[in-house]
C-alpha cells in the first residue's frame, strides 16, 4: 500500500515549475483546503472588525454630529450589525453568502460614515 507524502508531493511540485492544473489531485485538495480555511477565517475576523468598528464608531459620530446620532445609530444598529452577525452565523460550506453579506455590510457601514 502506497501512502501519500504531502511534504514531498509539495516540493516537487514546487520544485517542477508545473502550474497547478498539472499537480498531484490530492495536493491541489489540500492546498484548496488550506487556502479556503485560511479565506474563512480572515473573512470572520474583518467582518467581527467591521462590526465592532460600527458599535464603537457611533461614540465618534455622538461628538461629530449629535444632532444626527439617531439616524446614525438606526442604520448601523438596525442594518449594518444584523448584516454581521448573519455573516459571522453562516456555516463553511456557504461561504459565498458570507462574502456577499460581508460585502453589503462594508457597503452599508461606508454608508452610515457618509
Amino acid at each position: 500500500m502506497h501512502t501519500f507524502d504531502l511534504a514531498a508531493a509539495a516540493k516537487t511540485a514546487l520544485t517542477s515549475g508545473q502550474p497547478p492544473s498539472a499537480w498531484d489531485q490530492r495536493l491541489r485538495a489540500a492546498v484548496e483546503q488550506a487556502l479556503g480555511d485560511a479565506h474563512h477565517r480572515e473573512a470572520r475576523f474583518l467582518i467581527g472588525f467591521t462590526l465592532a468598528l460600527a458599535v464603537f464608531s457611533l461614540s465618534v459620530d455622538l461628538v461629530v454630529a449629535p444632532q444626527h446620532i439617531g439616524e446614525v445609530a438606526a442604520f448601523r444598529l438596525g442594518l449594518v450589525v444584523p448584516l454581521g452577525i448573519a455573516a459571522l452565523l453562516l456555516p463553511r460550506h456557504l461561504f459565498w453568502l458570507q462574502k456577499l453579506l460581508m460585502a453589503l455590510l462594508l457597503t452599508c457601514f461606508g454608508v452610515s460614515l457618509a
